[in-house]
């Protein structure tokens, strides 16, 4: 499942989702003063103008550390005072001399945040037949 699937599925299991919010040809959400935009980086043309506050790489081992920079690059939105622009990298493990474990973790403002599903406090775990069922949910500010 991609990240755009499960987002726009759980906004819709949350009863938010609101078809005039949804920009389709964009790949855009627009929700309050929020806008969230699904891309690839086949083409590092498709970002060299944006500016961004967060940023989410999801599956991050499949991305390139060229990738990584272009976006660090962009993570240039305006932002409050005591404010901060992040970068949020998502993955399961990979090997020790993967480029997020070479370079990233060694960056001076980075946390490695570690955890597994047991650390998720929406996640709602059931037995039924000997099969363990995982269920996450979320709440929205």
């Amino acid at each position: 499942m991609t990240a755009m699937k499960l987002f726009f599925d759980l906004l819709k299991d949350y009863g938010i989702y609101r078809d005039e919010q949804h920009n389709k040809t964009f790949n855009t959400y627009t929700h309050g003063s929020n806008l969230v935009q699904f891309f690839g980086l086949d083409e590092a043309e498709k970002i060299k103008s944006a500016e961004f506050n967060y940023i989410h790489m999801e599956e991050g081992n499949e991305f390139t550390y060229d990738d990584y920079t272009a976006l660090k690059l962009r993570l240039s939105g305006k932002v409050e005072k005591g404010e901060q622009n992040h970068i949020y990298i998502s993955l399961n493990p990979v090997d020790a001399h993967n480029w997020i474990a070479t370079r990233v973790t060694k960056e001076t403002d980075v946390e490695v945040i570690k955890s597994t599903f047991k650390d998720n406090p929406y996640l709602k775990i059931f037995s039924n037949n000997n099969r363990t069922i995982r269920v996450c949910s979320f709440m929205l500010a």
